[in-house]
């Protein structure tokens, strides 16, 4: 049993980082008080299983006091922000104060008779517990248990009566964990106590409830990308037709969103624009894009599928107001305008969109590698440099200035399939091992479908071949030793092998978590060592003619600096 609470204990740090390493600022500080009381509570339970004498034992039980005393508070309190309820002040002060005073009781165990009446040290089998008989005072701890037990589920009451936009799943769960550990305290047994098991497996939960609510983030990265520039609304549901999010545009332009809820499938298909997203998520509707009128307002509403982990998707609906453009589109129409001149400005403003909304996306996945920053916007920076200079060149005839329009464009989208691998794996400081790295290789193939889809009604369709080709062929080796399909030589496309060589230099001479930089001069000599094996060898010399660009590109750079 000493070996069993030093485990829960051990356990109880390891939650702790977990933690901080997976959700950092996001998570609510009432999580990272929980974490600290269970640490507490654990080492109490610990220290009182190996304590020799009663006067250790009780030190150990003052010490499980410590984090008992609040847990219930601090849980009630991460329930409210669930649900998105302002706990008032003097809620907050019964709860510090309660907590206070039974901590403060707790410290005079073994002095006085007020909490605990008396204590008996028992051993068996190297196994210490203490027989406790309670004081008048230890039913204060009972009733803060049973308070702030009934104060989660009215909260959680409340804000169903009121149909708040929250997710029932995570309060329900929440509420389930704190009840569980109440049950187990009040039929704990006399020699072995489960309650330090209880809290680990809640907080395991907890952990789970929080990983699940952080698969929304995507939403919250790409609406601030796109919010500095325009005001966009924004909705999105899983696979299965769950509502999940919507920001106050989106609900603004179409109220019916305010009776939705979180987590619960679309009730009934009363409005025009439901209908339509209900037949978005049954597939009956392949087209990308709608319009609504609201008012005198016209509202485009474009549906984008965002892959989260493995077969699981999103379907994520980008609103904005079309008005001007469609009351434009239809004064130039009665009007006998330029319409070709016209046509041309849309398909500009529309194509610029597209690559707002690609550069916004490429940006989630970059935010979710700790080993990459900037490296999006160098490595396109390097690709513009090197097939313009190749162009000019003009030893490949097949690099027009269309295709070199294409290339630079497309580089930003080479690692879109990051999207799709779990952080543990994505963000890990040092060597993979070969299970994880063949998850890894995955990403060049899950990058090319998702670029596929997001183009699927570009009408450049070289632009959408030389998309999917960077982002399929950018890890294939000229001798034919890469990945995913092992072309090599020129069965590799000449714009893959051009992001490859931009891909590497730049993981050569930016620092990383595991490894440091390498200088300019160390860069081009792994490269030209590499020519004929990982790269082509004339884009090897062709890349060594724009060495003086290359470094300029990385003078300014302030991740670097």
């Amino acid at each position: 049993m000493t070996i069993f609470y030093f485990v829960l204990f051990l356990i109880s740090f390891i939650y702790m980082f977990l933690l901080l390493f997976r959700f950092g600022q996001s998570a609510s500080v009432y999580y990272y008080l929980l974490s600290v009381c269970i640490i507490l509570i654990n080492f109490g339970y610990w220290q009182e299983s190996i304590a020799a004498t009663l006067e250790a034992a009780m030190t150990a039980s003052r010490a499980t006091y410590l984090g008992s005393a609040f847990v219930c508070y601090f849980m009630v309190c991460s329930i409210a922000q669930l649900t998105k309820t302002k706990l008032p002040p003097a809620v907050h002060c019964i709860g510090a104060g309660m907590g206070i005073l039974v901590l403060l009781l707790a410290m005079t165990i073994g002095y006085s008779g007020i909490y605990y009446k008396s204590a008996q040290l028992m051993h068996s089998n190297g196994f210490s517990y203490t027989v406790n008989e309670y004081g008048p005072m230890h039913a204060i701890f009972v009733v803060e248990i049973i308070l702030w037990l009934l104060f989660g589920i009215v909260i959680v009451l409340i804000a169903f009566t009121k149909g708040k936009k929250v997710s029932y799943i995570s309060c329900i769960g929440s509420l389930a964990v704190m009840a569980s550990v109440a049950v187990v305290y009040f039929i704990r047994g006399s020699v072995c106590s489960m309650l330090p098991l209880a809290y680990d497996a809640g907080f395991a939960v907890i952990l789970f409830l929080l990983l699940r609510i952080s698969l929304y983030n995507p939403i919250g990265l790409s609406e601030q990308f796109i919010k500095d520039s325009l005001e966009y609304g924004f909705i999105s549901f899983d696979s299965k037709g769950h509502f999940l999010d919507g920001n106050s545009i989106a609900r603004k332009w179409f109220p019916e969103i305010n009776d939705l809820k979180i987590d619960r499938l679309i009730p009934s298909y009363h409005t025009d624009f439901l209908k339509q997203v209900h037949d978005w998520i049954d597939g009956h509707d392949d087209e990308a894009v709608h319009f609504f009128h609201c008012g005198e307002q016209i509202i485009e509403a474009k549906k984008i599928i965002l892959p989260i982990r493995k077969k699981k998707t999103m379907l994520y609906i980008q609103l904005r107001d079309d008005t001007k453009q469609q009351k434009y589109l239809e004064h130039i129409e009665n009007k006998n305008f330029d319409l070709k001149h016209d046509i041309a400005f849309k398909t500009h403003k529309i194509e610029q969109l597209r690559e707002d909304i690609i550069i916004g996306m490429a940006s989630i996945v970059e935010n979710r590698d700790s080993n990459t920053g900037g490296h999006i916007r160098r490595t396109s920076d390097i690709v513009r440099v090197f097939a313009e200079h190749l162009m000019e060149n003009g030893s490949l005839p097949e690099l027009t200035e269309h295709a070199v329009d294409c290339i630079i464009r497309s580089a930003p989208l080479h690692d879109f399939g990051k999207i799709a691998i779990p952080d543990a794996i994505l963000n890990k400081p040092g060597k993979y091992t070969p299970e994880e790295f063949e998850e890894m290789k995955k990403h060049p193939v899950q990058g090319a479908a998702i670029v596929d889809r997001i183009l699927q009604n570009c009408e450049d369709t070289q632009l959408k071949s030389i998309a999917c080709n960077i982002a399929h062929y950018h890890h294939e080796k000229w001798d034919g030793s890469g990945y995913p399909d092992g072309l090599k030589g020129e069965e590799i496309p000449v714009e893959a092998r051009i992001m490859a060589l931009a891909d590497v230099f730049d993981a050569l001479v930016s620092k990383r978590v595991y490894k440091e930089q390498f200088s300019f001069e160390k860069a081009f000599s792994i490269i030209r060592e590499s020519s004929g094996s990982h790269f082509d060898p004339f884009l090897c010399e062709q890349f060594a003619a724009c060495r003086d660009s290359l470094i300029a590109i990385y003078s300014t750079d302030q991740d670097l600096l």
